[in-house]
């Protein structure tokens, strides 16, 4: 009896449905097994390119969760040449977004933004609401890293004005987190806070842990910035538990840098230099051109200054500068300046 032939397209729709299952779980691990499994299998020179930018576009999604920037943008790239030009609306806006969120990750500000405001405009073309709600949250990020801080309230704003109309909580969430953010790089701190309460009670709802993990980190920076550093301490603890449980690894950097600052205020130098250096050390290997760096650096020289180790100091400025700068960072390039004139004048 002769074997029938093997339909590959149908084995990859039912991959395809595995990976989107742990991508939805957020499994980024179990995906990335999948997908490993698949290409492996040898069966991917059958299918016709057409079928296969779909596969490659989860690659590219699970890469970026991981923290494998610069394969998912080569990836990415290389699946977006094929699509460009063949009316994939969809596909080529959800791509063009994941690409803006691996640039931006890599610390490419200005390639970031071109990426999302085409998917921007192509998810507007599709009325593709989540997309929209997305991408104006990331432009409202990027204002933010310029140090446009009401336009990037904007930006959330109108996001969450597409969020009430589609009434999803995990969206609502993340633009009540947004918000809180930015209301906290803005010095309103009461804003800050009772908008970043609503993020964690929305995602301890919706049992989004990672998305909590990050909304409890901004909500202990709040406690910090109010001097209350026993309950700044508290939050910080519930994040790291969240963070390390789901791997949350840029999460991870952030809970270093945060906790740093928190020991350094309270006079515990070694034990913030520790975290600093932490912080450092994996900014460096996920994007080492990234604002972790420029903004631990600068940390890093503080206590380097308090310790009267000012060559150092000078070096560690030097360095947060440098990444500041070719981010354009405006409010960090300012608040790295001070500690050069302090180096400099001993």
């Amino acid at each position: 009896m002769k074997t029938p032939p093997v339909d590959f397209a149908k084995d990859l729709i039912s991959k395809l449905e595995q990976i989107d299952h742990f991508l939805q779980s957020k499994k980024y691990k179990e995906a990335l097994a999948e997908i490993r499994d698949f290409e492996s299998s040898r069966h991917l020179d059958k299918i016709p390119s057409h079928e296969l930018s779909q596969f490659y576009y989860y690659k590219v999604c699970v890469l970026h969760f991981l923290g494998n920037y610069n394969e998912a943008l080569e990836i990415g790239e290389k699946v977006f040449s094929s699509i460009q030009n063949k009316g994939e609306d969809s596909k080529i806006a959800h791509l063009q977004h994941v690409l803006g969120l691996i640039h931006l990750s890599l610390g490419n500000l200005e390639n970031a933004e071109s990426e999302i405001r085409d998917a921007l405009t192509g998810f507007r073309r599709i009325s593709n609401f989540k997309g929209i709600i997305n991408t104006l949250s990331k432009l409202a990020f990027i204002e933010a890293m310029k140090g446009n801080y009401q336009r990037s309230v904007k930006f959330l704003s109108d996001a969450l004005e597409y969020c009430n109309q589609t009434d999803q909580i995990v969206h609502k969430a993340i633009l009540y987190g947004n918000l809180g953010d930015r209301f906290l790089m803005m010095g309103k701190w009461n804003e800050a806070e009772e908008n970043l309460l609503r993020n964690i009670e929305l995602n301890e709802k919706a049992n989004d842990e990672v998305n909590l993990c990050r909304g409890l980190l901004s909500l202990g920076y709040i406690y910090f910035l109010k001097r209350e550093f026993k309950l700044s301490s508290e939050t910080y603890t519930k994040s790291f538990a969240l963070v390390e449980k789901n791997n949350c690894v840029r999460e991870l950097a952030i809970y270093h840098e945060f906790f740093g600052e928190l020991e350094f205020t309270q006079g515990n130098h070694e034990i913030a230099r520790k975290h600093y250096l932490e912080a450092i050390a994996i900014g460096e290997k996920i994007a080492p051109d990234g604002d972790i760096i420029s903004q631990t650096y600068r940390l890093l020289a503080e206590v380097q200054i308090a310790e009267k180790q000012y060559d150092e100091a000078l070096s560690s400025c030097e360095k947060a500068l440098k990444v500041a700068e070719s981010l354009g960072e405006r409010i960090e390039i300012g608040a790295i300046h001070p500690g050069i004139g302090a180096d400099l004048y001993h």
